[in-house]
Order: C-alpha cells, then sequence, then structure tokens
C-alpha cells in the first residue's frame, strides 16, 4: 500500500554470473549500495483484479464522402478499456444523432481491450425496430457518458471472467464530433469493399458436386431482387455462383422497402467438367445483374457492377478437379416435384436442366414408360404433366 521496495542484497545470481566485461573471471558487485529505494509511493501494488475502465471512446470509421455519412452507410465507435475484457451477449453504444438517440451494436473485439460497436445510417425509405425519421446532424454525432449498456449481455475482466467492467465513460464522452456528421437524405451508388471465399474444399481441390462459397460485401446497406450472380473463372470456363441470401455472420437491418445487409452470399456446385489446379479467379466484372438487381437499402441507387481491385485470381489453396468425364450430366443429383392428387392438366411441374462437357446442345427426352403421364420440351427441360 505504500510501494515497493528494493533492499541493498537484491540482486541475486540465482544460478547465473555477472562478470566484469573485462575480465570474465572477475565477478561483478552485486551490492546495490546507495541506489536501494524504500517504499516508492509512486510504484504501489494491489493484486486485486481491479474492474476494467473505460480509457477512450472514438469514431474509428470515416464517411465515405468528407465529414458526413449518407444513407444506409456504416458508423463505427470503438470503445478501449484499460484490459481485455470478454462480451457475451449484444451490449449496445447509444449515440446521440441530432436530437435522436440510435442503438449501435456490438460488433466485435471480445477478449481485447478495444470493443467496436457500429450503427447504419437511416433515410426515409428505413424502417423496422427503432425507427423514428430520417437521421440527421449538422454538428456532428455525440455519446453520452452513460451510453454503454449491457442489453442483456456483459462485459467482464478477461483475466477473472467475473468481474464486471465499469461501463461509465466519464470523461471520455464525446460531444458533437465535427468529423463525423449525417445526412440519411444523401444517397450514393454502394461500392464493393471486400470479396472473400469462406468455403474451403475437403482435400487438395474442390471435387464434383462439391460447394464453393463466396462473400461479397458493401460499404452501405444494400437490398437484392430477383437473383444476381457472381462469375468465377475455372480454368477456361466462366461459371456463374448463384445469390443465396445475405450471409449469416451479416448483421441484417430491417427497411420498409425489405431487410438490408452489407454482405452477399453466393454459391457454386462443381460440376464434373470443371479444372483448375490453380485455384479459381472472381474477375473484376464478375457481379452479373441481368437476372436481379442490388440497391442502396431504404434508397434507389444502384450497385456499382465492378468488384474494382477487389477481384480475385487464382486463389491460393481453391484447386477445382471435377474429375473430368465426357457424357452429359444433369447440373443437379436428383430433381423432386410436387404434384397434387387428380390434378387436372396440362400442368407445368417443374424444369431439369443438363450439361455437356464440350458444349453441345443437349435435347430432352422422358423415358418410354412415363410417356402417357408427362412430356418433357426438349430444348427448355420443362416438365409437363
Amino acid at each position: 500500500a505504500d510501494g515497493i521496495s528494493v533492499a541493498a542484497g537484491a540482486l541475486a545470481l540465482n544460478g547465473g554470473t555477472i562478470n566484469d566485461a573485462r575480465s570474465a573471471t572477475t565477478a561483478a558487485a552485486r551490492a546495490l549500495g546507495t541506489h536501494v529505494f524504500t517504499n516508492d509511493a509512486a510504484h504501489k501494488v494491489d493484486g486485486t483484479i481491479l474492474p476494467a475502465s473505460v480509457t477512450d471512446v472514438a469514431a474509428s470509421s470515416s464517411p465515405a464522402s468528407g465529414d458526413t455519412y449518407g444513407l444506409a452507410e456504416r458508423i463505427e465507435v470503438r470503445v478501449t478499456f484499460d484490459r481485455a475484457v470478454t462480451v457475451t451477449g449484444a451490449p449496445q453504444l447509444a449515440l446521440t444523432v441530432g436530437a435522436t438517440t440510435r442503438q449501435a451494436v456490438f460488433e466485435s473485439g471480445s477478449g481485447t481491450a478495444q470493443l467496436t460497436f457500429r450503427y447504419w445510417v437511416r433515410g426515409a425509405g428505413s424502417g423496422g425496430s427503432g425507427a423514428g425519421g430520417v437521421d440527421a446532424d449538422s454538428d456532428g454525432i455525440s455519446v453520452a457518458a452513460s451510453a454503454l449498456t449491457l442489453n442483456s449481455g456483459t462485459i467482464v475482466n478477461a483475466a477473472d471472467g467475473v468481474r464486471a467492467a465499469t461501463l461509465g465513460l466519464s470523461a471520455n464522452a464525446i460531444a458533437n464530433d465535427a468529423a463525423h456528421k449525417v445526412d440519411g437524405t444523401v444517397e450514393a451508388t454502394p461500392e464493393v469493399v471486400d470479396v472473400s471465399v469462406v468455403s474451403a474444399p475437403s482435400g487438395v481441390a474442390y471435387g464434383a458436386g462439391a460447394e464453393i462459397l463466396l462473400r461479397v460485401t458493401f460499404n452501405r446497406l444494400v437490398r437484392v431482387t430477383g437473383e444476381p450472380r457472381l462469375a468465377l473463372l475455372i480454368g477456361n470456363a466462366r461459371r456463374l455462383a448463384s445469390y443465396v441470401s445475405g450471409s449469416a455472420t451479416s448483421s441484417l437491418v430491417l427497411y420498409a422497402t425489405g431487410p438490408g445487409t452489407s454482405t452477399l452470399l453466393f454459391r457454386y456446385q462443381v460440376l464434373p467438367a470443371d479444372t483448375d489446379p490453380d485455384g479459381f479467379s472472381v474477375p473484376e466484372d464478375a457481379l452479373d445483374l441481368s437476372e436481379g438487381s442490388i440497391v442502396i437499402a431504404g434508397g434507389s441507387a444502384a450497385a456499382a457492377p465492378s468488384l474494382g481491385s477487389h477481384a480475385l485470381e487464382n486463389v491460393e489453396g481453391q484447386g477445382v478437379s471435377g474429375g473430368g468425364g465426357t457424357e452429359p450430366y444433369f447440373d443437379a443429383a436428383e430433381y423432386e416435384f410436387e404434384l397434387t392428387e387428380d390434378v387436372a392438366g396440362p400442368v407445368v411441374v417443374g424444369r431439369v436442366s443438363a450439361t455437356d462437357p464440350f458444349g453441345d446442345v443437349l435435347a430432352y427426352t422422358v423415358d418410354a414408360g412415363a410417356e402417357e403421364l408427362f412430356e418433357v420440351d426438349s430444348e427448355s427441360g420443362v416438365l409437363t404433366y
């Protein structure tokens, strides 16, 4: 309680040696003499684990344009503690945007001393939980001293996993940060900021039937309609991965016009003819919007189709070996269709598709035993009862 001390005989060899540099055999004098100190009040010790406390709060993101965040743009605020903390559940950080309180949700940092919270700017087309008009703050967002709340979660010392952290921000609160203004009426083109592969082959390469999953991340929340696709270059063949959903790892924000997400997931199933031992590529023009659209959530600005510098070339560890083959094959392992009992035909029950390894045009037919009940369009593969 009164500070550490160091006695005159404190320096011990503990099995080692300290010799005069001028003579390898002459031992150095180890007495500390007048250099000892007693009860250094500036260096006290308390082995009790103290609660973690906040040492800094700062906006860690930057507006895409100037000093103002626009519609569906991400605001990140980083809260720094004096020691590592562990987080469970979904703590929140209240941001004051104009005269409105918006909750930034915990995103990352558990196990470290820095926690990141994020919030997406709302506009006139935004709805869902926490709705309340267009976000606007001409003098910059604020974070009050009482802004950090647990929201049924926990923030505890990582050292013992028990002692609760002190949540008050005190002098680290933020008042009207002029570098982080908000205007939810401003729309901008959503742009791709990352493309990554989130699957891995079970062996040295993906085999026939294996699924390749890719994640495309935008700098703003987006809304998807239809079925956009993502092109992969596998060897010399251009293959299209289908849109699956907003990634499960990306938070969905509800909008009046549908859910918005910053991350889209695409899936491709390897065909027998696919071969690329060096790893497949995702070209700059890979985003195919011919069958769908990607627009800013809560607005109408269409996403830029180019991947830019985020295109991928011969992704390491992502080789493809479909196994070859010269026979045509169906694009799915099996097709299953439902048909209501006693339905009056003709009625379309579904569609089958197949691929020829050499690119030849295929013709579809029905087995002789099923011709009385079903017919298939030889070109499209549409099956009719």
